[in-house]
């Protein structure tokens, strides 16, 4: 395993998840996002559910995919 291809998933989610940190601290810190409503839960669990479930699609072309055997 290359560094290669270990950089870019540090890089895009690493920064992303610093973004979205910084987003959702400013959203709740200036009364935009208020965690008693319940909307404003259940969009910060689908925002986390959406990064999560990119993060695992890119791991699985990143590592899985490009070890499998081709077929015929």
């Amino acid at each position: 395993m290359t560094i290669s291809r270990i950089l870019p998933l540090l890089c895009e989610f690493g920064i992303g998840a610093a973004l979205m940190a910084v987003g959702v601290w400013g959203g709740l810190r200036g009364g935009y996002l208020n965690l008693t409503r319940r909307e404003d839960r259940t969009l910060l669990w689908t925002f986390a559910a959406g990064f999560l479930a990119l993060l695992a699609v890119y791991c699985l072309f990143t590592f899985w995919l490009p070890g499998m055997p081709p077929t015929q």
